[in-house]
């Protein structure tokens, strides 16, 4: 994870696909962003189906 901690959800997902990894705190804090404010905008809905697909590739490591 990047040193600042991410303010929406765009952003913590680029951090994660920068990391090339999801770890158990970093889904964490994701899950906390989406569940704010309990709604989510295109884009991130958008940014979250680009992170799940990558997972779903192969292309991003899952785990601590």
């Amino acid at each position: 994870m990047a040193d600042s901690d991410p303010t929406n959800v765009e952003e913590m997902i680029d951090q994660i696909i920068a990391d090339g990894r999801l770890t158990s705190d970093e889904k964490k804090q994701l899950d906390d962003l989406v569940l704010a404010d309990g709604q989510l905008t295109l884009e991130e809905r958008k940014a979250i189906d680009r992170l799940l697909g990558m997972i779903a590739r192969g292309e991003l490591q899952m785990g601590d």
